[in-house]
């Protein structure tokens, strides 16, 4: 039985040498897998800061711009309204200068006839030597009266 034991005998130590080698592999792939899970972990916690930094700009910059977009509607509808207000304003004055232009011409109307009742009186000696009939006869061909039409009114 000399050489049956010694085989077995050889055959127990090679099993268990083998063991507490699979056992120290598995140990040192354990660690190693966890190291890499560690320095993986830190590796894509440092890649997620930058990440989650410029997200965080991201949404601060898309807040700002969502206040931008409501303060240009309100200053848009406001600028609509006071262009309404300046359209309406022109219609009146639009208005005001038509008034102006009629009483201008009825200005110059009556300039005209006051100029005409002027030369008339300022004659030396011929209106105070004419009859009265004659003083009824219409103005001079060059410059006859406008007619005085009524002013309007604004309101």
């Amino acid at each position: 039985m000399g050489l049956g034991d010694q085989w077995l005998t050889e055959a127990d130590a090679l099993l268990e040498r083998q063991k507490k080698d699979r056992l120290a592999a598995y140990k040192a792939i354990q660690t190693s897998v966890a190291s890499v899970e560690k320095d993986l972990g830190t590796h894509v916690d440092a890649a997620l800061d930058g990440i989650l930094a410029k997200q965080r700009r991201l949404e601060d910059e898309c807040l700002a711009m969502g206040k931008n977009q409501v303060q240009f509607h309100q200053k848009t509808i406001r600028w609509k309204a006071e262009y309404k207000r300046f359209v309406a304003e022109l219609e009146d004055l639009q208005k005001f200068e038509q008034w102006v232009e009629l009483t201008e011409a009825n200005m110059h109307a009556v300039c005209g006839k006051l100029e005409y009742v002027c030369h008339e009186l300022s004659r030396p000696g011929e209106s105070q030597s004419q009859p009265a009939s004659n003083t009824s006869q219409p103005p001079s061909p060059s410059k006859p009266p406008a007619p005085v039409e009524d002013y309007p009114s604004l309101f």
